[in-house]
């Protein structure tokens, strides 16, 4: 049977693939990468590019070599180890030796690793939810109003809400955020302290009573109270809150 070959357009093709989809699901990642390359496989590079050594990579993509750039789409359909080998060592850092330099010798196109980076960062945040300034504002006031509220229908309202925002959603949203910080991000209105109080309470009625202690308990400038009055510049209180809900229980 005749072998195939990979052309150079092929080639860009699917390491532009590579570099712009680092962190998808291996499965997904071939299936999607052999769309682009179809069959070719190890026999047919070896006759393509007889003799080709592999540590000849580093050299063949700094000088822009077709056939380094087939033996890096080949190595990576053959193991996700390999994949992680070619994230580290070629994607890792925008020197001679990597995709984008080979891409841009190859192409001429302003490819670089900070432009890559974007893309993989954009892709990342679709899969994660950011909860608005005006959603974290609903919220709190729902906690400071419904504190009798038993906590399965408690939970219920909350999630009509903030929808299935999670942790890993929080820690997405604010990478650089401390738990501990909450106390001071109260003081000041940080939108983190705010969403911070929302995410501890989802997860277990002993962090809602901690919350309804800590921050429900007493207005002072650590409150919820406090955090609603600096956000919004309503005249939020414990006294008014208090009293709508004894309303409420009579």
């Amino acid at each position: 049977m005749e072998s195939r070959i990979i052309s150079l357009e092929t080639v860009i093709k699917g390491l532009k693939f590579v570099a712009e989809n680092q962190d998808l699901e291996y499965k997904e990642y071939i299936t999607k990468l052999r769309s682009i390359i179809g069959d070719y496989n190890l026999e047919d590079f070896s006759k393509q590019f007889p003799g080709l050594e592999n540590e000849f990579l580093f050299y063949g993509l700094a000088s822009g070599s077709l056939g380094a750039g087939a033996s890096i789409l080949i190595n990576i359909l053959y193991s996700s180890d390999l994949r992680e080998y070619v994230n580290e060592k070629f994607l890792s850092v925008d020197d001679e030796y990597s995709i984008y330099n080979y891409i841009r010798l190859t192409t001429k196109e302003n490819y670089t690793k900070e432009m890559v980076d974007k893309i993989n960062q954009s892709k990342k945040s679709k899969g994660h939810k950011i909860l608005p300034f005006s959603k974290v504002i609903e919220a709190l006031k729902y906690i400071a109003e419904n504190k009798h509220v038993k906590y399965e229908e408690f939970i219920i309202g909350l999630r009509n809400i903030v929808d299935n925002y999670s942790f890993e959603d929080f820690l997405y949203q604010f990478p650089d955020v401390q738990l501990e910080s909450i106390f001071n991000g109260l003081s000041n209105g940080s939108l983190s302290a705010g969403v911070g109080i929302i995410v501890n309470v989802l997860s277990s009625s002993f962090n809602r009573d901690f919350v309804n202690e800590k921050f429900l308990g007493i207005d002072d400038k650590y409150s919820i109270y406090h955090f609603i009055r600096i956000t919004t510049g309503e005249n939020y209180t414990k006294n008014m809150i208090d009293s709508n809900t004894d309303e409420m229980v009579m």
